[in-house]
């Protein structure tokens, strides 16, 4: 074939040939150039002579004359298929350029008999992709391109982000890289991308390296302009995402803190307190192993101690050895200050000896973590300790927490420790009291019973002598009979008041014939002297102690002395009963009533009154409440725990 135009059809192709921006080559079977057209002097700088003649592997680059080969090898086996490929040939300026070749086998066809090569010149945008895949190669994400749900490039950022090499990551996929656990989630992602429901642009998940090491990864995807490819950027997160999941563990644990801190302070308890604080700090923290005490003296040796164990030490569940001052908590307890060591470091340290004598029965440590207690004044109150940790080891926040939770239980301890000795005093001033009204009654009881038996008596020998004299005289003067009379009456008042006050004083039907029957005369005597309607009912009770007997009996005094001078009323009742274990005393009456929350004046000005009923009451474990309002009339209600043994209250 030559380059000579034999006709006006050939010259119109011609002059298309040479007007396009493709060049042609026509070669043989073994690859001589045939013929060149117009294009070769635009592309590669030659006239239409120079390579014509030559064997079209002389132009071509050296590391692409494998791919050469193999095209002109798959064109001479595949007649009329076109074959394209990419490839490097030499510009008349020695340069190289990039060609995209495309060629067909047409050595069949009389009217050619040759295969054709044509080639544009793609060297700028070979350059551009370059520069690209240099950027692509050097930038710190992870890029993948992918076409048709296949991978056809990744970088080698993306290769050190999932952990698996090139040949690798081309024939994977999400689904492949990700944890067991976020399999599931993937898939229903997939579901709702081919339903068109989910436009995918970023994902967030968990995968396994090939080492099998776990990582968090960012996946962020975006289409590229050929419309059928996609751009893929991962970045690796996984350090970001645990300092979320920190962050919002450290916040979850401030919130448990919180709480803690509502319960610890609601408790009195030294015992109840060490062991919220022990379980708090091994809940909030996350430890296996925790223990709460209190230092005896100097020596740092620990007292009340409890320990929470989890179900990894069952077999230590009991252990209650108290730390005797030979361990490394001994710095914590004399410096005031927080320790925190990892395994290792908790092995190296001098002071490291066991914890105690009893070192041998004492459940393993791994890492420690303690904090102390303190008192108001700066000294030692105990410690708080950590040992295990769920994962890893003890971290600053943590130490942080128990730092905090450490001064919550200082503060409880202090409390608890004023309470129990504001407890102690109101205790002892309760036994003094109650020791104080026991006096007083025994005094009454004397006084009552000197009035009763000797003063009545010495009444009656008079009553008599008067009366025996009266006999022995004459019936005149009758002024005389008459005075002797009015004595007579005035002993027999002095007698009554005599019994009044005895009565009043202690009443010996109390000792004789029970609290039931006392109360019940009590009421009829009220009524008689009042003219007020009383209804008693009432039930005999077990034996029951003195001082309940004689403060029930006070009560009702008291009650029904206060409605004939405050209430107006004119009807009373009492019920008296045991039932469910307690003992309940009910006053009520249909009087004017009064206002409960502004009883502090009347209190104070009606002698026993409602403050000495709630006194007595306190003593015995008792209460009292009042039910009344103006114009309501008042019911009061008094209940006093009973046990079970006879005669004993539940105090």
């Amino acid at each position: 074939m030559t380059n000579q135009v034999h006709n006006p059809a050939e010259k119109r192709l011609c002059a298309l040939v040479e007007k396009s921006g493709v060049a042609i080559w026509l070669l043989d079977a073994d690859g001589i150039i045939l013929y060149s057209s117009p294009g070769v002097s635009r592309i590669l700088g030659y006239n239409l002579t120079e390579q014509v003649g030559s064997n079209i592997f002389e132009w071509i680059h050296p590391e692409d004359k494998g791919r050469a080969a193999e095209l002109l090898a798959r064109l001479l086996q595949e007649p009329a298929r076109t074959i394209g490929g990419q490839l490097r040939s030499r510009h008349k300026d020695d340069s190289w350029r990039w060609l995209e070749v495309t060629g067909t086998n047409l050595l069949g066809e009389p009217e050619v008999e040759a295969i054709v090569i044509n080639y544009l010149e793609i060297t700028e945008e070979k350059q551009r992709e370059e520069r690209y895949r240099s950027i692509a190669e050097n930038t710190q994400d992870g890029l993948a391109v992918t076409e048709d749900k296949k991978t056809i490039y990744v970088n080698s950022r993306l290769c050190e982000i999932l952990g698996y090499p090139k040949e690798d990551l081309v024939n994977m996929t999400s689904f492949d890289l990700a944890a067991p656990e976020e399999k599931e989630r993937l898939k229903e992602i997939a579901e709702g991308i081919r339903h068109g429901n989910l436009p995918l642009k970023e994902l967030q998940f968990w995968i396994v390296r090939k080492s099998g090491e776990r990582r968090f990864i960012q996946n962020r995807y975006a289409p590229l302009r050929d419309g059928s490819s996609r751009l893929v950027v991962t970045t690796d997160i996984t350090e970001r995402a645990l300092a979320e999941l920190e962050g919002t563990r450290y916040a979850g644990q401030l919130q448990e803190l919180a709480q803690a801190a509502l319960e610890i302070n609601s408790l009195f308890c030294t015992r109840d307190i060490l062991k919220a604080i022990s379980e708090k700090a091994r809940s909030i923290i996350g430890a296996h192993l925790a223990a709460a005490s209190l230092t005896k003296d100097e020596s740092c040796a620990q007292v009340i101690q409890h320990t929470s164990l989890s179900s990894k030490y069952a077999s230590w569940q009991g252990y209650d050895e108290r730390p005797d001052g030979s361990g490394i908590y001994r710095l914590v307890c004399q410096s005031n200050r927080p320790m925190r060591l990892t395994q290792a470091e908790l092995e190296a340290h001098p002071a490291w000896r066991g914890f105690s004598k009893a070192a041998g029965k004492h459940p393993p440590l791994r890492g420690w973590l303690a904090a102390p207690f303190t008192r108001h004044a700066g000294s030692n109150l105990g410690i708080v300790q950590l040992s295990d940790k769920y994962e890893g080891e003890f971290s600053k926040d943590d130490e942080a927490i128990l730092v905090q939770l450490a001064h919550i239980g200082s503060v409880a301890l202090e409390n608890a420790r004023l309470h129990e000795e504001t407890k102690l005093r109101h205790d002892q001033l309760r036994l003094l009291s109650w020791q104080v009204i026991s006096a007083q009654e025994d005094e009454r009881r004397s006084i009552s019973r000197e009035l009763h038996d000797e003063m009545g008596q010495l009444m009656t020998a008079l009553k008599v002598s008067l009366e025996l004299i009266q006999d022995d005289l004459p019936l005149e003067p009758s002024t005389l009979h008459r005075r002797l009379l009015e004595a007579g009456t005035l002993v027999d008042e002095a007698m009554e008041r005599i019994g009044t006050l005895a009565q009043g004083l202690r009443p010996p039907a109390l000792d004789t014939i029970g609290l039931n029957l006392t109360l019940d005369g009590l009421c009829h005597e009220f009524a008689r002297r009042s003219h007020i309607a009383i209804d008693y009912s009432g039930s005999e009770l077990p034996p029951l102690p003195d001082d309940a007997n004689i403060t029930l009996y006070r009560i009702v005094q008291e009650a029904l002395t206060n409605v004939v001078k405050h209430a107006q009323a004119s009807r009373v009742s009492v019920l008296l009963n045991l039932d469910g274990g307690l003992i309940t005393l009910r006053v009520e009456d249909d009087g004017l009533g009064f206002d409960p929350q502004a009883t502090a004046g009347i209190q104070r000005s009606q002698g026993f009154g409602l403050m000495g009923m709630k006194e007595r009451l306190e003593l015995l474990d008792g209460r009292l409440q009042i039910e009344s309002g103006p114009g309501r009339g008042t019911c009061l209600i008094v209940q006093i725990p009973y046990s079970s043994a006879p005669g004993q209250l539940k105090s």
